[in-house]
């Protein structure tokens, strides 16, 4: 096997670059330091730091630290990854791009620089090569932040921070994929029983875009002069909170509906905030116990009830599930804003679950106009 290790061995530059190459994978768990230089790092399939016993597992750079995975393994898909378990620390940008998976456990930090992070780069309409990009560490940076996959999802369950810049999430489906696996999710949430902050912050903006579902259980906040924009190819899913100082928050469902749960927040101090759904069609979707959504087929529409606040849920193996239908858009958390609210659904319903004006759980509360259109459905306020 073509392998670099580095167990117990500290590799320093005091001027220059540290490049590293192999033809399969580098493992280190050891000091490798440039002061006053850049660190490459280059793999055919999987590039892994970890820290433990044997040593630090600290990668530094005055400049850049790049990591990438290029090739394919015949044998182990899983191999095609990049593993973060310790410390990354950058004067300049740190940049991952990995053929498959990429997980950041550890930290990583650029403190003049961007953090760039590619899962799937080997993805296209050909080869349907997963590669999921998950964050449960943290992630640090003074310019922008990019969290991006060709054909998987984008996970965070900890903290990602840019003090200057933007943070840009995307989750694609690649043309090639016809496997079960659920591919283009975009989570924003923390892991099951934690206590630690799950938190997504920038000064000048937050963009999102996936091609199946958006969830967030987490925050999400714009400090500075910046808007909060998400376009979700199917469900926009939302319990947590939403916040920008100056900038718009606009949400954008293709083909699937909206979500803003009891405990969900949208606001902005100085801007508007749209949800808008698009979608032509009005299949139904009902939540199983495990929370994913399934598809009603046309065979069990005739098990679809509607109760007399107009409710639909559909009923299987004696138990009734909530259903949603494409296009519609369900509010029963808080929306406020200093300038306009609109909630606009193209063929679907538009429901609120509370008083428009008041406060309380379910407001939509404004300064300016509130807007709520359902051009081919119906309005309900509950």
């Amino acid at each position: 096997k073509d392998i670099l290790a580095n167990y117990g061995g500290d590799i320093t530059a005091e001027n220059g670059t540290i490049s590293m190459y192999a033809g399969e994978e580098i493992n280190n768990n050891t000091g490798i330091k440039a002061n006053n230089g850049d660190v490459i790092l280059k793999a055919g399939y999987s590039i892994t730091n970890k820290k433990d016993e044997k040593g630090t597992g600290v990668i530094e750079a005055s400049g850049k630290i790049s990591m990438t995975t290029s090739d394919l393994s015949d044998s182990e898909m899983d191999d095609n990854s990049i593993l973060n378990e310790s410390e990354i620390k950058a004067g300049s940008d740190i940049i991952m791009d990995a053929a498959a998976d990429l997980l950041n456990s550890g930290s990583l930090t650029s403190t003049a620089g961007k953090v760039t992070l590619k899962g799937a780069q080997k993805a296209d309409d050909t080869n349907d090569i997963i590669g999921h990009v998950s964050n449960t560490g943290t992630i640090d940076a003074k310019g922008d932040i990019l969290l991006s996959t060709k054909n998987g999802y984008v996970n965070n369950q900890r903290q990602i921070t840019s003090a200057e810049g933007s943070v840009t999430m995307e989750a694609k489906k690649a043309k090639s994929h016809t496997g079960e696996e659920v591919i283009g999710d975009i989570y924003n949430v923390g892991e099951s029983g934690s206590t630690q902050e799950t938190a997504i912050k920038a000064k000048k903006g937050i963009h999102i875009s996936t091609d199946y579902d958006f969830v967030n259980a987490g925050d999400y906040e714009v400090t500075g002069e910046g808007a909060i924009d998400i376009t979700t190819n199917r469900h926009f899913i939302n319990s947590g909170a939403m916040a920008t100082t100056k900038g718009d928050v606009t949400i954008t469902s293709i083909d699937g509906g909206i979500f803003n749960y009891e405990t969900g927040d949208i606001a902005t101090k100085d801007g508007n905030v749209t949800l808008h759904t698009q979608s032509k069609d009005a299949d139904m979707w009902y939540l199983d116990e495990t929370g994913e959504w399934l598809k009603v087929t046309k065979l069990n529409l005739k098990n679809v009830t509607t109760d007399e606040n107009g409710d639909k849920y559909y009923t299987i193996d004696d138990k009734k599930h909530w259903v949603s239908e494409d296009g519609s858009i369900s509010n029963a958390g808080d929306i406020i804003a200093n300038g306009k609210i609109t909630l606009k659904s193209d063929n679907g319903n538009v429901t609120n679950y509370d008083d428009l004006s008041t406060p309380g759980n379910g407001k939509a509360e404004t300064t300016g106009d509130i807007e709520l259109s359902a051009a081919n459905g119906m309005l309900y306020n509950k």
